[in-house]
């Protein structure tokens, strides 16, 4: 019969190892959500101030124009929440790297030290707990973010 403490050891190892694979993930797809939040809200702020001189320098062409462009660009902002969308991964990287650190502890340290396979057993479904809650509230990857994940885990890479 094979050792429990071993079969717990190897279930903490692809809880540490699914955990390091969702932290890359989370981590490409926080990037771009980023940059974007970055390359339509500084344009928006930069042309709304235009509009506003513009209103007030009796060019109300121009202001008209930069205020229709500030309007879309605007709706776009609200509509596709790149902000919230790049916090939202970011955070779930950092979830994800907890409990990767974690699962690694415990594997390394508490499995040596600690004798009871019951006790171990409990822990170990905490880490479990732990990653299904995170699965479940962690906003879905795109394929090129698991492709990023994929990628890392097959060279060994660690996020962060």
């Amino acid at each position: 019969m094979a050792d429990p403490i071993d079969a717990i050891r190897a279930e903490a190892s692809r809880i540490e190892a699914e955990a390091a694979a969702a932290a890359r993930g989370h981590e490409a797809a926080a990037k771009p959500w980023r940059r974007l939040s970055l390359w339509l809200g500084l344009p928006i702020a930069v042309l709304a101030a235009a509009a506003g001189v513009s209103t007030f320098s009796d060019h109300p062409v121009t202001a008209g124009i930069l205020e229709v462009i500030v309007a879309i660009g605007t709706a776009l902002v609200a509509f596709m929440s790149p902000g919230e969308r790049h916090l939202r991964h970011d955070e779930a990287c950092h979830g994800y790297e907890a409990l990767r650190n974690d699962a690694r502890i415990f594997r390394e340290v508490e499995c040596a030290v600690e004798a009871d396979p019951e006790d171990l057993a409990e822990q170990l479904r905490g880490l479990n707990q732990r990653r299904n809650h995170l699965n479940g509230d962690s906003p879905a990857l795109a394929a090129s973010a698991r492709g990023a994940a994929a990628a890392g885990a097959a060279s060994g890479a660690r996020p962060g």
